[in-house]
C-alpha cells in the first residue's frame, strides 16, 4: 500500500503554493538565510513545480518561525518607494532605515548619499533611479552587497566598486538613470583606524 507522504508528494501544486514557497524563500534571503544565488536557484524551482514533491527540499534547510518573525516584522514598516530630492544641499539616509525596493534621487546642485550598511533591507534587489545635475551621488554598500549599473553621463564620472562581493551577495542594487556634471559612486566602507565612513 502506498505510503501517504508519497501521495502527497504526486499531488498537483496551485499558484498560490508556489508563491507561498517564494514568498518565504524572499524572507530567508532578508534574514540572511540564503544568498541571492541561491534564491534565484530555488524561487526558479518553486516556480517550475508542477507537484508537491517538486518543492520538497527548497525550504528544509530553513528554520521555520524565525523567517517569518524577522522578516514580517519590519516588512510592515518599509514604504515601496522613496524620493530623495534637493536643488542646492545636501540630503544623506544613513544609520538605521528602512529600504524600500524603489528609490528615485532628483539632485539639482545637491549632493546626495545613501549609505546601505546599516540599514534594514527586506528586499533581495532594490532599484535606483537617478536624476541627476551637478550634484554628486554615493552609495556606501555592505560587504554582502552587489551593484549594478546602468547610468548615462554629460560630464561627470561613474565608478561602480561592487560588482562583487568577497561574502554570500545577499542583496543586490541596480542603479539606472542619468546624470549631467555630477559623479556617480557605488563603493565599500572606507576606514582609516578607528573611523569609518
Amino acid at each position: 500500500m502506498p505510503d501517504s507522504s508519497d501521495r502527497n508528494s504526486s499531488l498537483r501544486v496551485s499558484d498560490a503554493e508556489r508563491n507561498e514557497v517564494v514568498d518565504r524563500l524572499q524572507k530567508a534571503l532578508a534574514a540572511g538565510y540564503i544568498d541571492l544565488g541561491e534564491f534565484d536557484e530555488r524561487a526558479a524551482g518553486a516556480q517550475r513545480a508542477k507537484v508537491r514533491g517538486d518543492l520538497k527540499g527548497l525550504l528544509e534547510d530553513i528554520p521555520d518561525g524565525e523567517v517569518a518573525l524577522h522578516a514580517d516584522a519590519a516588512v510592515m514598516e518599509v514604504e515601496e518607494r522613496l524620493v530623495v530630492k534637493t536643488t542646492m544641499g545636501d540630503v544623506k539616509k544613513q544609520g538605521q532605515w528602512p529600504v524600500p525596493g524603489r528609490i528615485t534621487v532628483k539632485n539639482g546642485m545637491g549632493d546626495v548619499k545613501l549609505d546601505f550598511r546599516e540599514a534594514y533591507c527586506p528586499h533581495e534587489v532594490v532599484e535606483i533611479r537617478l536624476d541627476g545635475g551637478m550634484g554628486d551621488v554615493v552609495i556606501v554598500l555592505p560587504d554582502e552587497w552587489i551593484a549594478t549599473e546602468n547610468v548615462r553621463s554629460t560630464m561627470g564620472d561613474v565608478r561602480n566598486k561592487c560588482t562583487s562581493s568577497p561574502l554570500r551577495a545577499r542583496k543586490r542594487i541596480n542603479v539606472t538613470g542619468k546624470t549631467k556634471m555630477g559623479d556617480v559612486v557605488i563603493r565599500r566602507e572606507r576606514k582609516f583606524l578607528r573611523w569609518r565612513w
